[in-house]
């Protein structure tokens, strides 16, 4: 079966059409995730250290890992989207409230930490302790007695695992609907073509 010309060009552009409505949406969710991380860093940016204010935390010279955990635990039960930990200086996790099997680090890379704490600019994204290879928005701040350096850092992780979970779902919905509404611009196209060749063709040409 031979198509005609205006037919094959009117097929190239609606795998045009298709491919260019799927950057739009991969572009739409990555610009917004981007701002989101922005916005809720700069936000949060004071939790770590407002979390570090808690005496039980610490004596006079190291963490009291059992209240760290109960503090950590409470914490997460009011806001589900953070995960919180406690790691020694070189970055290594001390403490945490995840689930046996969640943790897949013991050690985070200290570089992003240390720039937060030297008030870089935002988004700056640390690893992830429940995530081989993910970073994430976090925020950080040490912990230490009056007058002594820091034996520790709280730090906590903006976007956990349940704040990760809804967001797949709606990235997924809007790739769907945007999809589905492209998908509907063509099928409307089409009997226009069917009936007009000359004007798809130089709807494809302005395109």
């Amino acid at each position: 079966m031979k198509f005609t010309l205006s037919q094959r060009l009117f097929a190239v552009f609606c795998v045009l059409l298709l491919a260019c409505c799927g950057a739009s949406a991969w572009l739409q969710i990555r610009a917004s995730d981007l701002r989101e991380k922005e916005v809720i860093q700069s936000l949060s940016r004071g939790l770590a250290a407002h979390i570090t204010r808690d005496g039980a935390l610490a004596d006079a010279s190291d963490i009291d890992a059992s209240a760290v955990r109960r503090l950590f635990s409470q914490l997460m039960v009011v806001n589900p989207s953070v995960e919180v930990y406690l790691l020694d200086s070189a970055g290594h996790v001390r403490a945490d409230d995840a689930s046996p099997g969640h943790l897949k680090r013991d050690h985070v890379d200290f570089a992003p930490i240390q720039r937060f704490l030297n008030d870089d600019a935002l988004p700056i994204l640390g690893d992830d302790p429940r995530s081989i290879d993910a970073r994430k928005v976090f925020s950080a701040a040490p912990l230490a007695a009056k007058g002594k350096p820091p034996f520790g850092y709280v730090y906590v992780v903006l976007l956990g695992e349940e704040h990760d979970q809804l967001a797949a779902k709606a990235s997924a919905s809007t790739v769907l609907r945007t999809t589905l509404a492209s998908m509907a611009l063509v099928t409307l196209l089409g009997p226009l073509q069917a009936s007009w060749p000359l004007a798809s063709s130089c709807v494809l040409c302005v395109v």
